[in-house]
């Protein structure tokens, strides 16, 4: 009978319905987290799973086992956040900094997504003043975020690195030298897409870079997590 009625329906509306069941989800997983948030409560992996089902870019978003762990590294009781390249990630930091009293500084160089994130976080109730419009500067043989518009004393005890695009010059290797001055004691920084080549080379890079000063604690097949030491 399901079928039946399926093949009545037009692909339009069907789109429309399964877009509006996926807006239903994700606004209903920020509320549940923000619920969990408040009560100390874990923050399961089938509400992440949820997010992700909700948040309906799959090409692009952070996988549930990157946010399961976030969770692991003790997202929840982060002060300090930054995070290079907006999307899924970005509502959930912005729930547990909004909870935490902590900050986050969320760096978009594509000024359209930049206005996309922004309101979507304005249409949950969460915070978007830390996420900032950051057009790649040029550094010589790499490309990174101007960061000129963030205070000098701003510092950060976790880093999510999930861009700038990979055709960009050097990829994501200017986080350290552009960065790291700015890393706590004991940060954590996050690595994304450790399955590409280029991003297992720029992690080997910082290693080599600034020996005794990280360390990698964690490589999984998608990300790479670092300390500071």
């Amino acid at each position: 009978m399901r079928s039946v009625i399926s093949k009545l329906v037009p692909a339009p509306l069907k789109l429309h319905l399964r877009r509006l069941h996926r807006e239903h989800a994700l606004h209903q997983s920020v509320t549940v987290v923000q619920q969990k948030l408040v009560r100390s409560q874990p923050l399961p992996m089938a509400l992440l799973e949820q997010m992700f089902y909700g948040w309906n870019n799959a090409g692009w978003a952070a996988n549930t086992e990157l946010l399961q762990a976030l969770l692991d590294e003790g997202l929840e009781h982060k002060q300090s956040i930054l995070e290079c390249g907006t999307g899924l990630t970005t509502l959930l930091f912005a729930a547990v900094t909004q909870h935490s009293g902590g900050h986050l500084r969320s760096l978009e160089h594509n000024a359209q997504w930049h206005a996309h994130i922004r309101q979507e976080l304005n249409s949950l109730h969460l915070p978007d003043t830390g996420v900032t419009l950051a057009p790649m500067q040029d550094h010589g043989d790499y490309h990174w975020y101007d960061s000129s518009g963030i205070p000098a004393s701003e510092t950060y005890d976790l880093v999510l690195c999930d861009g700038p695009p990979g055709d960009t010059l050097g990829g994501r290797y200017g986080l350290m030298p552009q960065i790291l001055s700015r890393l706590r004691p004991g940060a954590r920084i996050i690595m994304d897409d450790t399955c590409r080549q280029e991003e297992r080379h720029i992690v080997q890079r910082w290693l080599d870079a600034y020996a005794g000063k990280l360390a990698l604690i964690n490589q999984q097949k998608t990300f790479a997590i670092l300390a500071v030491l």
